[in-house]
């Protein structure tokens, strides 16, 4: 079950004491705590008006490059003479 954004934020505006929260370029965030947020939910969870359906999130794998978190640079070509000078600066 989920809240609905905007049963919340209507709710918030008759009451917005009910529950900590702030609005941040026109966003609701809440910054109630864990247990007021749990509180809350609870206190309105018989209101149909105030959830919707649930959602269902799944976690992506990430790919994993062998040897490495991500892909190499292509490499580049370079003239015999490029490959003498970086042996030298190496080298002395």
């Amino acid at each position: 079950m989920r809240i609905k954004p905007d049963w919340l934020e209507e709710y918030l505006k008759k009451s917005p004491a009910a529950l900590r929260h702030e609005i941040v370029d026109r966003n609701l965030v809440l910054i109630a705590s864990t247990r007021d947020l749990q509180s809350f939910m609870l206190h309105h969870v018989s209101i149909k008006e105030a959830f919707g359906e649930d959602l269902d999130y799944v976690r992506r794998k990430q790919k994993v490059f062998a040897g490495s978190m991500a892909p190499k640079a292509p490499k580049t070509s370079s003239s015999a003479a490029d490959r003498k000078r970086a042996k030298e600066r190496r080298d002395s």
